[in-house]
């Protein structure tokens, strides 16, 4: 019936006491009486229960409020409505006769005269305001026989009571005329009871007149002329509700009084019933909600809906009791901090168990929600009796086979779901996958931009508890599943989950979120993100973001990761602040994190160097010295590192960005801690007993370490110019030191790349080749690269003799005997699979065997073993190569460089002959007991390559 206007500001039900009242709608009787004579109310008695029991009671008192529900006077105490179907009621007067309807100015006197007779008038006659005319029953009547059953349904379905069940009261006729006056009427009950008071409006055009209903201190305004030409429409409300009808403004209103009374069996409640029953429901959700927070209760109840639409929730709509629990739920929470929604309850059978799950959470009040599903316990769902209602259902169907009965309970149905609210946030992200969580934080994100304070204000915290919690998650390890799809979905970057928190955390200011992400994930910094950083620095303040920021730092791997950030950050502060005292400002703070950084930072990595460098010539001398000079010297001895750092030292000092002072403190300090590392293989692992022809024939190319040659040679010229004789010396011992030790994998990737290096180093510093000094270096590097690396050249085999294999048993001596023959080349071994097989395996490492199965039809197949000359063919090969590979190497120096490097042992050199350097030049002991044990080790060496025996590095 039109518009509903509430004049009282709460958002609790208009019929609904205040705090101050609570006492007195609690503290009412129902008017019933205990066996001692004291009236009993209907809160519930407040025993001392174990948490579970009250539970129990707590669900036991929810469900059967809901149940009741059947009607909307269980949920409201005055309503409104209109007759779907209108049915003209037959007015007749006892003395004038029919009415028709709509009401017809010409019947409007006549309706007036009868009033007149009964002497019913309110109101002065002769004033020229008319007011109101009542008539009683006895003087008009309504000949239509279906209008009493259309008034009865009215009650019945408001009610939620049969039509049989009701009893019908008309109290009379009155017609209504613009006045300046208020009617206001209070229904008091009936000797017969508690009634539902119904004033129907009949059809008669007017404006104002509006009906309202008060129960206590809340009123409720209800409008009959919005369809009051040719609509019946009607105001319904509890027997101590007050009515006040307000003058109607223009027209005739004409309005019909019934009352509708229960049986004995079923009677009509009160509106302060009402307010109690509301109250007892309020108060166990409370009483819930306490019981949750101590963690002795579930924070989760479902209650099945009468009807379950099979659509999603967000689709399906609600019918017949179930809207009215709807709202009933709505109300409630929200006076009690819990939250309902929609959902589906979903049930399956696993190992022989049912399972129930709950998804497609609606909230019913309109609150973005994210789709969350959830395994649920059946002692969650009221009423907990459902499962039994079904199997019932199942019977009347005449089910009778158990599969079916079983594929039966794999519904659907359509539930409410409670959550006290202070557990919303956290079931939602716990339950929700990361792409509902991250869609919700944006959908949140946009009302930030609302105009609606409260919902500004809703999304701020909900925010901030959400990314809160989802921050918690991500940390959280994860298993890591592998599902194979056929549409292979799109990979997402998990560093965007921590990007958009770091932008929530802009967004709301929120310190906290800010510093726990920057802490944890540094690396998902992208420009952009690092930028609105900087950006909202201006508004924010520096010293905001200081403590994020330093805990980024200190998880950044590389000090090129640092400089981009602090160089983004300083882009977007300057965007939002162009001044000049603003730079001047970021400037400084940028220098004072670059300061913590290299305080903090231990290691570095070889692409740092440049970055350190940069920030060296940026803030000048003093501070390289200071900050920058002793990190590099803490990393000097990795030597991919220092090599790239004494560039960055050489280049500046050419461009004249760093003084000669500066540039020798900073090569002295660097050459020193360089100097256990010079001539090592820069981060390769020990090699222990590996093949001497692996380790030759796998690293013959010019590539790794062998092309960082120049970088080694370059820094022994740096000390020279620099006029660092002595740091020279300790670099050039480290390498005779290394090359006495006889490794061949270091002696070709390190140690002939720098003679080589060094050789043009020397020319360019125009230092002699008869230099002693470099003499002595050069013979030693070479004629242990020619010993250890190339070796002697591997001769033909003398006979078909192989080593022994196997191991031990009969077939594997059978095996080993034409293995140690000289002149047997072949052999046939007939057996069976295994035994076949193992001989297989036992003659995996000899090369020289050729293995092959012959197929007989009737007996075992034959195993045949051939003996051949691959093993020699394979190791004359290599050496071929590592010749190849050392004549490139002199070539690259110079033989003319080399004829007086090497002097008398030059010819034997450059053919590739071992030669003993250590009684030249004055070797001392150590260099002497070195090379001696290479000598003495190259003729076993030989003889172990011509019969495929591993050979040991000296150094192990």
């Amino acid at each position: 019936m039109g518009v509903e206007t509430y004049t009282t500001g709460s958002k609790r039900p208009w019929w609904e006491t205040s705090k101050d009242e609570e006492s007195e709608v609690v503290g009412e009787s129902d008017g019933s009486e205990g066996s001692d004579g004291q009236s009993t109310s209907s809160t519930p008695d407040r025993r001392v229960l174990d948490p579970e029991d009250q539970m129990e009671e707590i669900k036991e008192v929810l469900k059967n409020c809901l149940d009741g529900m059947k009607a909307e006077a269980d949920h409201e105490c005055a309503f409104n409505g209109k007759l779907l179907h209108s049915v003209n009621p037959g007015l007749t007067l006892k003395e004038s006769g029919i009415v028709g309807l709509p009401l017809s100015i010409h019947d409007v006197p006549r309706i007036k005269e009868e009033a007149n007779r009964s002497d019913d008038r309110i109101g002065t006659a002769m004033s020229d305001v008319a007011s109101v005319w009542n008539l009683s029953p006895d003087r008009f009547t309504l000949r239509n026989p279906a209008w009493d059953r259309s008034v009865m349904e009215i009650g019945s379905r408001t009610l939620g009571m049969s039509v049989e069940s009701l009893r019908l009261e008309l109290v009379g006729l009155r017609l209504e005329q613009a006045s300046n006056r208020e009617l206001q009427t209070h229904t008091m009950e009936s000797k017969a009871g508690p009634h539902l008071s119904l004033l129907l409006s009949l059809p008669s055009v007017h404006t104002g007149g509006h009906l309202r209903c008060s129960f206590r201190s809340a009123s409720k305004s209800f409008e009959t002329a919005e369809c009051s030409e040719f609509d019946t429409s009607y105001v319904a409300s509890y027997s101590d509700v007050t009515r006040t009808t307000e003058p109607i403004v223009s027209g005739f209103r004409l309005l019909l009084e019934y009352r509708l009374y229960g049986s004995k069996y079923q009677e009509i409640e009160t509106a302060g019933a009402m307010a109690r029953y509301a109250k007892d429901f309020e108060n166990e959700l409370s009483r819930w909600n306490n019981l949750q927070k101590s963690g002795q209760a579930d924070p989760l109840l479902v209650y099945v809906l009468d009807e379950c639409p099979h659509h999603d929730p967000g689709d399906a709509v609600l019918t017949g009791a179930d809207v009215l629990r709807e709202k009933y739920l709505v109300e409630r929470c929200a006076n009690t901090g819990m939250c309902a929604f929609l959902a589906q309850l979903q049930s399956s059978l696993e190992d022989s168990e049912y399972s129930y799950e709950v998804n497609c959470l609606i909230s019913l009040t309109g609150a973005k929600t994210p789709y969350a599903s959830k395994k649920i316990e059946i002692e969650q769902i009221m009423p907990d009796d459902f499962l039994k209602n079904r199997e019932s259902n199942d019977s009347e169907y005449g089910t009778e086979d158990p599969f079916d009965q079983v594929y039966d309970y794999h519904f659907k149905d359509m539930v409410f779901v409670i959550i006290p609210e202070n557990h919303r946030v956290r079931f939602f992200v716990e339950n929700s996958s990361d792409d509902e969580i991250r869609s919700w934080i944006q959908q949140l994100l946009d009302d930030q931009s609302s105009k609606d304070e409260d919902i500004t204000k809703n999304a701020r915290n909900d925010l901030e508890a959400i990314c809160s919690l989802y921050l918690d998650k991500l940390l959280k390890p994860r298993k890591v599943v592998e599902n194979y799809s056929y549409c292979q979905p799109k990979i997402r970057n998990p560093n965007d989950d921590f990007a958009m928190l770091i932008r929530v955390a802009i967004t709301l200011s929120d310190k906290s979120l800010f510093d726990r992400v920057l802490a944890f994930k540094a690396d998902c910094l992208s420009f952009d993100v690092s930028f609105g950083i900087g950006s909202a620095m201006k508004r924010l303040g520096l010293d905001w973001c200081r403590d994020g920021v330093h805990l980024a730092l200190d998880k950044m791997t590389t000090i090129g990761d640092i400089d981009r950030l602090l160089g983004s950050i300083q882009k977007g502060y300057e965007s939002q602040a162009p001044s000049e005292s603003a730079k001047v400002a970021v400037e400084q703070w940028i220098r004072s994190e670059i300061e913590h950084s290299l305080g903090a930072k231990s290691i570095v990595e070889p692409q740092d160097a440049t970055t350190l460098m940069e920030w060296g010539e940026k803030y000048g001398q003093e501070f390289f010295i200071a900050k920058i000079l002793p990190l590099a010297k803490r990393n000097g001895s990795v030597f991919e590192f220092a090599s790239i750092f004494m560039d960055r030292i050489r280049e500046a000092h050419q461009s004249r960005k760093i003084d000669v002072q500066t540039t020798t403190i900073a090569a002295r300090e660097m050459v020193i801690s360089m100097v256990p590392t010079f001539a090592v293989e820069p981060t390769s692992p020990p090699v222990k007993r590996q093949k001497l022809d692996t380790i030759q024939d796998g690293d013959c190319a010019d590539n790794g370490p062998t092309a960082q040659k120049h970088h080694r040679a370059s820094i022994v010229e740096m000390c020279l110019d620099l006029g660092l004789d002595q740091e020279s010396e300790m670099l050039l011992a480290q390498v005779e030191k290394e090359a006495s030790l006889g490794n061949a994998r270091t002696l070709h990737l390190i140690l002939m790349p720098f003679v080589e290096g060094l050789a043009a180093v020397m020319r360019k510093q125009h230092v002699a080749f008869t230099n002693l000094r470099y003499s002595k270096l050069f013979r030693l590097v070479i004629a242990m690269f020619v010993t250890k690396f190339v070796g002697m050249k591997p001769q033909p085999p003398r006979d078909w003799s192989l080593p022994r294999r196997g191991c031990g048993c009969k077939d594997c001596h059978e095996l080993n005997f034409f293995l140690k023959s000289p002149s047997q080349q072949t052999m046939y071994f007939k057996g069976t699979g295994k035994r076949r097989d193992h001989l297989e395996s036992s003659l995996r490492q000899e090369i020289s065997v050729d293995k092959r199965t012959q197929q007989n039809p009737t007996a075992p197949h034959t195993l045949v073993l051939t003996k051949t000359r691959i093993r020699y063919e394979h190791d004359h090969k290599a050496w071929e190569e590592r010749c190849k590979e050392a004549r490139g190497f002199f070539d690259r120096i110079g033989f003319d460089a080399l004829r007086q490097l090497l002097d008398e042992v030059y010819s034997e050199l450059t053919e590739l002959q071992s030669v003993d350097v250590s009684h030249r030049d004055g070797p001392d002991k150590h260099h002497r007991t070195a090379l001696a044990e290479v000598q003495a080790s190259a003729p076993q060496q030989a003889m172990m390559h011509k019969s495929g025996v591993e050979v040991i590095d000296l150094e192990d």
